[in-house]
C-alpha cells in the first residue's frame, strides 16, 4: 500500500501502538466512545471464520483491513478468494474477482446501524446506535456487547475485543444463530496513510452495477440496478 515516507526517525514512532489509559471512566458506552475517539487511522491483517448454529465452521478466510477516518475503509480478502469492498468517503465499492463484477451502492444508505460505522465514522457515539455493555473475558481483552436499537438491525449483537484501547476482535452474531469471527493481528494502529487505498481502481472488463439512487430526492422512487460503463472515479482530498 502506498505510504507517506516519513524521516527515519519518525517511523518508529508512526506504527507504535501506545495504549489508551482510560482507568477513571466506568461507564462502558463512555469507554467504548473514548476508544474509537482516539481512532484516527487503522491497518491489520485478519483471519475470518463463519460459524454455523451448530458450531462448525462453514467459511474461513484471510485478508487485511484499513481505516481512514472519517468514512474511508478498505475490507480486502486475499486467501482463498479475492473479494474487496471500499468505501470513498461517498460510495461503496463491492469488487467481486471471480464473478468480474463490481457492485457500486451509496454509503449512507448502507451504513446505518452497522459495526463498521462505528469505526469509519468519527462522529458516531455509539450510544445512540446500540446499547453497550462491558462483558467478562477469557484472555486480557476487554469485550463490549453491542445490541442495536433499531430492530430492523440485520444482526442481533457485535461483540468488540480491545487490548490497551486497540481493536484486537469483531464477532457479529446475526439472527440465524451464525456467529462470524475476525481476528486482527500485525496492527498498526495510527499510522499515516494517504488516499490511494481507498479509491476504487478501474477493472478492464468487469460489469458494474450501480445502485445507487439516481435522483436523491424522488425517496418515493424505485430504484432499480442497472449495469453501467465504469465511471471513473477521482480522488477525494483528505481531511
Amino acid at each position: 500500500m502506498p505510504m507517506m515516507r516519513l524521516l527515519p526517525l519518525f517511523l518508529t514512532l508512526m506504527f507504535c501502538q501506545s495504549s489508551i489509559n482510560a482507568d477513571d471512566i466506568t461507564d462502558p458506552t463512555e469507554l467504548l466512545y473514548t476508544y474509537l475517539q482516539h481512532l484516527d487511522s487503522y491497518e491489520a491483517n485478519f483471519q475470518q471464520h463463519i460459524v454455523s448454529n451448530s458450531r462448525q465452521i462453514m467459511d474461513s478466510s484471510s485478508g487485511r483491513f484499513l481505516i481512514k477516518r472519517p468514512d474511508r475503509f478498505r475490507w480486502e480478502i486475499l486467501t482463498p478468494y479475492e473479494q474487496t469492498i471500499i468505501a470513498d468517503g461517498k460510495n461503496i465499492w463491492s469488487v467481486d474477482v471471480d464473478l468480474e463484477q463490481v457492485t457500486v451502492t451509496d454509503m449512507e444508505e448502507n451504513l446505518v446501524n452497522s459495526p463498521v460505522m462505528l469505526l469509519s465514522r468519527k462522529d458516531a457515539k455509539p450510544g445512540d446506535y446500540f446499547s453497550v455493555q462491558k462483558i467478562e473475558s477469557e484472555t486480557d481483552m476487554e469485550m463490549f456487547l453491542l445490541q442495536p436499537l433499531d430492530s430492523s438491525a440485520n444482526f442481533e449483537q457485535v461483540r468488540l475485543g480491545f487490548e490497551g484501547g486497540i481493536l484486537q476482535l469483531i464477532e457479529l452474531y446475526d439472527s440465524l444463530g451464525q456467529i462470524t469471527i475476525i481476528r486482527m493481528t500485525n496492527i498498526r494502529n495510527n499510522p499515516i496513510m494517504g488516499n490511494d487505498a481507498f479509491i476504487y481502481q478501474e477493472m478492464p472488463g468487469f460489469d458494474v452495477i450501480d445502485s445507487r439512487l439516481q435522483d436523491t430526492g424522488a425517496q418515493d422512487s424505485d430504484a432499480k440496478d442497472s449495469t453501467v460503463q465504469t465511471p471513473t472515479v477521482q480522488e477525494t482530498e483528505g481531511e
